[in-house]
């Protein structure tokens, strides 16, 4: 396998074949999408290749794509052509060594898309699928809220899109030799892509269609799919050619605690949501103005070129070996398979629906790796003490999985020598003066070797198969998973103070069991692992100062996943003094502050921290919140209400004195070493 074109950090060079209306809007994005530039258009219609080349200052044009693919100062290419012509092409620009983003459907057939993959894994180049709604802000934003937990656990999803086959002014998209099929090829295909992005892989597919109305030969109106995921959950898909009264598209995502619903023109995302089953509900609407603006001001193309600039910048991510939420050529064949086991036979005049059952095989998860095959890196902080437990956790079950453990220290750990001949295995770190958690943090990823790097603080102790249970969650494709942290080992929890469980409430209740396996907003550096792209992708965050709200962040904005994974568990175990715990307290919520406003106005600043003094009693709700959700840990509420205010109005004090200050003070880096990077 030869390697990829190297573009070292410039615009990524296209060709784009095919210049009708997808083609023109093509052009328009790559016009403007940053890291990306048009080079070549082809067309057989040499006037129109012309004319979509004079969008972009510089392209040429040529009449025949094979000139265009095999041009040296081309790195990628848009195949932007009806269906048929997909397979062809698409291979013979990937044997050419260039990456392609093929618009859907994939092909007219599984068959046909399982070449076109097989030949992007054969000569190592990226492919993707034209599936640009995944880039408008209203699915968009439905991601990120089910990613984030606000309707608790995925239930089921109702799909529907639908307009009058009238409305295409391209014969071909009715001819089932060109397409594939109808409503669920067309329309269709964009709905199950999504479908199957918010449900997970599909195993079983129930399908009805019908082809009564317009009687296109093997070209379905109405095609109906029950969707099956390989967890159990299921969607109800239904595409039309039959919807009289205008464009229809939307998506409704049901959880436990509540409903997401998404649509597009008019681009709107609705969540309704309750803080636990069958609770109270609360409704938010968004509602997009800038795109509802351009639609009306400029027609619905508006929407489209700006989906497409999002979706190139994603496929140029991808290609430089990000994270990115671009769909692959995997998607683009899933959801023709999809398509084509709920379609079934559709005949040109058959009067009554046809019914399909098809169970799919799985579809193989192509940047996973299996757990064997992965090397982990455990990066270990002396923060809060309990090092040494912490690293005799990690001895036998580190040395049965080959993981490498890193410890970076400073002139603050006790007995340093003394560990050393304890942990002969364990590669210590050290670093000179005193240093910041997240200058720790920073050396232990640089210095790490693995596949995927795994971080923990001494006070959390690592339950006995959580190196295993690491190893397995990145079997998946989440850029990052972490676990639960449970207050002190199972004999020992109950037995604490009152100043360590409030501790341990305030920082920890909201990753306290029972919690169930998800995407999630937010994880812990007490107990998180990263796949080493993962890193990579955000390398520019951390190699100063590594914070989990930073480069957690970096990932989610980039559409990576981040995961909770309920069995990855540590046992919390710190021990403070009320002074200490204060100090603690004051120090991170004055990090917290900080982070928050760069680049703020001080009127802004100063309103900010008037209103933090006023927030203890709402930290304090929200463990409470936690713990009622949980059912557990209400016998230790009572003792530990009094500090538990106590270390909140702490936490809060600081907070204010971060959005004052617009400054960290000790809990970042020293102003004389920000900047820099760390080094051993």
């Amino acid at each position: 396998m030869s390697a990829p074109p190297e573009t070292g950090g410039k615009a990524l060079r296209f060709a784009l074949i095919g210049c009708g209306d997808i083609g023109i809007l093509r052009a328009q994005a790559l016009a403007r999408a940053a890291g990306c530039r048009l080079v070549v258009t082809a067309d057989t219609d040499a006037a129109k290749a012309a004319t979509v080349a004079a969008i972009v200052p510089g392209a040429v044009s040529v009449a025949d794509w094979r000139l265009a693919i095999a041009r040296d100062d081309v790195d990628a290419v848009i195949v932007s052509t009806p269906p048929s012509l997909h397979q062809e092409m698409t291979i013979a620009a990937l044997e050419a060594g260039k990456h392609v983003l093929c618009e859907k459907p994939l092909a007219r057939t599984p068959d046909e898309c399982r070449a076109m993959v097989a030949a992007a894994e054969r000569t190592g180049r990226r492919l993707a699928t034209g599936f640009n709604y995944r880039f408008y802000p209203s699915f968009s934003k439905a991601r990120a809220l089910l990613d984030s937990g606000i309707i608790g656990e995925l239930d089921h999803i109702r799909s529907y899109g639908g307009y009058s086959a009238t409305s295409h002014n391209q014969p071909w998209v009715h001819d089932a030799g060109t397409v594939g099929g109808g409503a669920l090829r067309d329309i269709g295909i964009h709905l199950i892509d999504l479908t199957r992005d918010f449900l997970g892989d599909v195993a079983e597919v129930k399908g009805v269609s019908s082809g009564r109305v317009w009687k296109y030969p093997g070209c379905e109106d109405n095609g109906f799919a029950l969707l099956t995921s390989s967890r159990g959950n299921l969607a109800a898909v239904h595409a039309s050619w039959t919807e009289w009264r205008k464009y229809q598209f939307r998506i409704e995502i049901y959880g436990s605690r509540g409903c997401i619903r998404a649509t597009c023109f008019p681009m709107m995302t609705q969540v309704t949501w309750a803080a636990q089953t069958a609770g109270r509900t609360q409704t938010k609407t968004d509602w997009f103005p800038r795109w509802a603006l351009g639609e009306k001001l400029k027609s619905y193309k508006w929407v489209v070129v700006e989906s497409f600039v999002d979706e190139l910048q994603a496929f140029a991510a991808w290609v430089h070996g990000n994270p990115s939420r671009v769909a692959s050529g995997q998607d683009g064949l899933r959801a023709v398979e999809i398509a084509f086991a709920a379609a079934g036979d559709v005949g040109s005049t058959r009067p009554a629906p046809v019914m399909t059952t098809t169970a799919l095989d799985p579809a193989p998860a192509a940047p996973s790796e299996s757990p064997a095959a992965l090397r982990l890196s455990i990066v270990a902080l002396a923060f809060g003490g309990g090092l040494r437990e912490c690293l005799a956790a990690l001895r036998s079950q580190a040395a049965a999985v080959g993981a490498e453990v890193i410890v970076p220290f400073d002139s603050t750990l006790p007995d340093a020598s003394g560990l050393r001949r304890e942990f002969p295995d364990v590669r210590f770190l050290e670093m000179t003066g005193v240093r910041t958690p997240a200058e720790l943090r920073s050396t232990g990823a640089l210095s790490s070797t693995g596949d995927v790097v795994a971080f923990l603080e001494g006070h959390c102790r690592p339950a006995p198969d959580w190196c295993e249970r690491v190893l397995a969650a990145h079997a998946s494709t989440h850029a990052a998973v972490g676990g639960p942290i449970e207050k002190g080992l199972p004999d020992e929890g109950g037995r604490d103070t009152p100043l360590n469980w409030s501790v341990y409430l305030a920082d920890y209740s909201r990753y306290m069991l029972p919690l169930p396996a998800g995407a999630t907003h937010a994880l812990s550096d007490c107990n998180v692992a990263y796949k080493r792209s993962a890193l990579e992708s955000t390398r520019e965050h951390w190699t100063t100062e590594f914070h989990e709200n930073v480069v957690n962040g970096a990932l989610a904005a980039s559409g990576a996943t981040l995961w909770f994974e309920p069995s990855m568990t540590v046992f919390e175990q710190r021990r403070l003094s009320v002074g200490a715990a204060l100090r603690d307290r004051f120090s991170f919520g004055r990090l917290f502050g900080s982070t928050r406003v760069p680049g703020v106005a001080l009127p802004k600043r100063l309103a900010m921290s008037a209103a933090a003094l006023a927030m203890p009693p709402l930290l304090v709700a929200r463990v409470v919140g936690n713990l009622r959700r949980r059912g557990r840990h209400r016998d230790q509420l009572l003792r530990c209400l009094p500090s538990l205010a106590m270390i909140s109005t702490a936490w809060m004090v600081g907070e204010a004195v971060g959005y004052l200050t617009a400054s960290a003070g000790d809990a970042l880096k020293p102003a004389s070493r920000r900047g820099e990077p760390v080094t051993a």
